[in-house]
């Protein structure tokens, strides 16, 4: 699903969907990505020491 709007411009993006992303998000460059490229899914965290 996330290919949808984030996989490869040629290969997964529908050219309808594209043009919406280059309309609503100008300079957004999470495009290109690939399954199992776990980019932006992570987080990392840790608790003050005492």
């Amino acid at each position: 699903m996330c290919l949808q709007c984030h996989g490869n411009s040629s290969k997964n993006i529908e050219i309808a969907t594209m043009a919406t992303l280059r309309i609503l998000h100008p300079e957004d460059k999470a495009v290109n990505y690939d399954v199992n490229g776990a980019r932006g899914v992570l987080s990392i965290s840790w608790d003050k020491k005492r």
